[in-house]
């Protein structure tokens, strides 16, 4: 604003707004008075931050307070830059996620007149791991029922209760869902916990592939005739990322043939053996 310009009271106030994004000030107040018929000052009334004192961290266990305090890019003995403690632009945060910990949160910020900053932060837990269909019966609020069996999703989790909650570790658990070959989509969430500030629920919301088959056939040959085929099979046999199989053939000339298979890429409570094998009756 420049003395001489024509009055605006829309930006006398994005003025104020302008002092106030520098950071360093706690309120920006503008208050227009008339001193003439046609004229009119205008008075910013600021209140500045406090030069900071010192710096108090609770929470942190990956980070020593000091590796904090550098990164958040507050120093003692300078005004407080208040936009150093928003959430887009807190390095504390910023830490955290390039170092791949995303369940980390500044749950409060104090600062008081005399300048002492403290600041209260949750690194992330992981309290539980919950998987859910990310379908939905019509239009109810609850899911449709999973196929595939919890102890399926568990030996492909690479998220632990227990463990700081990072970025690897849910790229991991995706990577190990997909490798199963039953999924189409899966996409994950974080929530927190209510009676415990530290505590990060996991969730990973699935969508299972069709994994059942039917195949029918039919061909000629001069030596075997007229021969129709019918097969039916699923890649996930009852829930346990099992693939099995049903086939029958039968000619116009009487020959005929049934099969069953079966294979499963990873025996339940071993280390990672396969097994697998087939049936069947030819005439």
């Amino acid at each position: 604003i420049k003395a001489g310009d024509n009055a605006s009271s829309k930006k006398i106030i994005e003025e104020a707004k302008k002092i106030f994004e520098t950071g360093y000030f706690a309120s920006v107040n503008p208050e227009p008075k008339h001193t003439s018929y046609n004229s009119i000052s205008v008075l910013y009334k600021v209140k500045e931050n406090p030069i900071v004192k010192s710096i108090n961290l609770k929470g942190n266990t990956l980070y020593t307070t000091e590796e904090l305090i550098k990164a958040s890019g507050i120093k003692v003995g300078e005004v407080l830059d208040g936009n150093l403690l928003y959430p887009d632009d807190n390095g504390i945060i910023n830490l955290y996620v390039k170092d791949g910990y995303l369940g980390t949160r500044i749950e409060s910020i104090n600062v008081s007149d005399e300048g002492d900053i403290n600041i209260k932060l949750t690194e992330g837990v992981v309290d539980s791991v919950e998987f859910a269909n990310m379908k939905y019966r019509n239009n109810d609020e609850i899911p449709l029922s999973l196929k595939t069996k919890p102890y399926i999703f568990e030996r492909s989790q690479a998220i632990k209760p227990g463990q700081i909650l990072q970025k690897e570790n849910i790229e991991a658990t995706i990577k190990n869902l997909y490798r199963t070959g039953i999924f189409d989509r899966v996409e994950p969430f974080i929530e927190g916990k209510e009676d415990d500030p530290n505590a990060r629920i996991v969730k990973l919301l699935v969508e299972e592939r069709a994994t059942t088959t039917i195949n029918g056939s039919i061909s000629y040959g001069t030596a075997v005739g007229l021969v129709g085929g019918l097969k039916l099979s699923d890649d996930n046999f009852l829930g346990r990322d099992q693939q099995a199989a049903i086939n029958l053939e039968a000619s116009n000339k009487g020959d005929k043939t049934f099969d069953l298979s079966w294979f499963d890429p990873w025996l339940r409570g071993t280390e990672r053996v396969q097994a697998g094998g087939s049936i069947y009756w030819t005439e």
